[in-house]
């Protein structure tokens, strides 16, 4: 992935994402390469530490998810998700563009 569509994916700008790619690069868990199609850009790639810390943090994740929804029912998951879907589009981040709609505070 290309550092640039990764911040934007983020929401965070250029710079700041910057120090945290360095540090990961630093840590040997991350690698930039020259992007094939434009010597310019830089493409980000985990190394094998990369891939298993992810690993790692995934199985993690699932835990904590599988404690967390303990005892929730499909449908009121489901429900929850509605809500943050119109949470994200009130906020403008669900909307073509990005930008709030016109009805929108």
């Amino acid at each position: 992935v290309r550092q640039g569509a990764l911040a934007e994916a983020l929401g965070v700008e250029g710079p700041s994402l910057v120090r945290v790619l360095d540090q990961l690069v630093a840590a040997g868990l991350m690698e930039r390469r020259e992007d094939t199609h434009d010597r310019r850009a830089k493409t980000l790639h985990l190394t094998d530490a990369g891939h298993a810390l992810r690993a790692q943090v995934e199985d993690v994740l699932v835990e904590l998810r599988r404690r967390l929804f303990h005892g929730v029912s499909e449908a009121d998951l489901q429900a929850c998700l509605r809500v943050f879907d119109a949470l994200k589009v009130s906020l403008g981040r669900g909307t073509a563009g990005g930008q709030p709609q016109d009805d929108q505070p």
